[in-house]
């Protein structure tokens, strides 16, 4: 049987991260749209080195996790949807470097891998803002 409570918690790092690493490189907004979302996740994560630390992730089900995960704790960062997506800082320092540095401390990934899929990531989205 599968263990959702571990996938949504390896989602939300997986998330938390990427909305980090993306705040690091200054990419800010990205297009929206799942049909363009999902597939960029997708090329990204096979891309990737430290997707091998997340077993529970299959970024076919982004959909099914993705979405809902961050909303589970989002100590560090969060994304916003609408016309384009957002990440969102939410750590108490406000300063996106620092997080950063503190959440990939905690985890298995360094900032500077959470800050190379945010690269691919942002990479396979055209229209992607850097600020």
């Amino acid at each position: 049987m599968p263990d959702f409570a571990r996938r949504y918690d390896e989602w939300n790092v997986v998330l938390q991260g990427l909305a980090l690493g993306c705040l690091a490189i200054a990419t800010d907004r990205l297009p929206a749209s799942r049909a363009r979302i999902e597939p960029a996740f997708s090329a990204a994560w096979r891309e990737w080195s430290g997707a091998g630390e997340f077993r529970e992730i299959e970024a076919r089900e982004f959909d099914l996790f993705a979405m809902r995960a961050v909303r589970r704790n989002a100590d560090h960062a969060s994304w916003e949807w609408g016309r384009v997506w957002y990440p969102v800082l939410t750590d108490p320092s406000g300063n996106a470097a620092a997080a950063l540095e503190a959440f990939a401390a905690g985890g298995p990934v360094s900032a500077g891998s959470w800050m190379q899929f945010a690269e691919l990531f942002a990479a396979q989205l055209p229209g992607s803002v850097t600020v």
